[in-house]
């Protein structure tokens, strides 16, 4: 029908769909984000920007809706409409949801966020990372939109990996947050094309001159060999080089990093290497 009528459809279609979305059930939003996805795929650039305010209005509703249907639909909407009118459609509705991030409407906010990254995590997650490292950070945000955001990630990983353990340092925020979206960001890497990547980031904080940031890596690490899914096996040895140079004052957590990397290989690798590692532990 768009097609047939072209640009007089959104004059006729839009007010309804606008005034209605207020005011419909989950069932009836998700319908007005699929009409709207439509209209907009089906018109011209310069026919949609005459409706503009009236598409970043329908997005911004839906895109909040407590409904995950409903998200899901709207982040398609915004999708189609940002390959239609550019940047203009992140301008206007990214910064609402980075505000809604300190507010009561949160969970909400963040899910749109995910929703958004899943299709554009490469336009997205570079212009959320400013606000997002901003102190005080929005550590559990950060945590799960690295979970989504793909190769967008590996780029960034520096500048993420080392904000983070800073503030862990400086001690001013709560640490628990701090130190679970650090290892969920080592973990979110979980395809060889990121290895490379993560495994220089891990190294360069273990050679670190900074006992203090030794320390968080080495925190992390335990839970990282356990549970990440990467072939990081080509490190093993630099791995071990560094353990055996841990300082005394950290100690302790180096022994767990230890036990977590010779617990991966126990299933990762032949009975004899696992025995070469342990006696590399028990030598130690």
């Amino acid at each position: 029908m768009v097609r047939r009528v072209g640009g007089n459809a959104l004059s006729q279609l839009m007010p309804t769909l606008e005034s209605s979305i207020t005011s419909s059930d989950s069932d009836a939003k998700q319908g007005i984000c699929i009409a709207t996805r439509e209209l907009i795929e089906s018109s011209s650039p310069v026919d949609v920007n005459q409706f503009h305010d009236s598409f970043v209005h329908i997005i911004r509703d839906t895109l909040v809706d407590p409904n995950p249907a409903v998200r899901e639909a709207s982040a398609l909407v915004f999708d189609v409409f940002q390959d239609s009118v550019g940047n203009s459609a992140v301008d206007e509705v990214i910064p609402q949801l980075l505000d809604m991030l300190d507010g009561s409407d949160s969970e909400n906010a963040l899910s749109a966020l995910q929703e958004i990254m899943a299709t554009k995590a490469d336009v997205i997650f570079p212009i959320l990372i400013p606000s997002l490292l901003t102190p005080p950070i929005k550590a559990r945000a950060l945590g799960a939109l690295a979970q989504v955001a793909g190769s967008a990630l590996f780029k960034r990983l520096s500048t993420i990996i080392n904000s983070l353990v800073d503030a862990i340092i400086v001690g001013d925020e709560n640490r628990s947050d701090l130190v679970e979206a650090l290892s969920g960001t080592l973990l979110s890497v979980n395809v060889d094309e990121g290895c490379h990547a993560v495994m220089q980031q891990i190294l360069a904080l273990m050679r670190h001159e900074d006992p203090k940031r030794v320390a968080v890596i080495y925190e992390v690490l335990p839970t990282f060999f356990l549970e990440s899914t990467l072939d990081y096996s080509v490190y093993t040895h630099d791995l071990m080089v560094q353990f055996g140079s841990t300082r005394r004052t950290i100690s302790i957590i180096d022994w767990k990093a230890r036990q977590g990397l010779v617990r991966v290989h126990f299933t990762k690798r032949s009975k004899l290497y696992l025995a070469n590692l342990l006696a590399w532990v028990d030598v130690r």
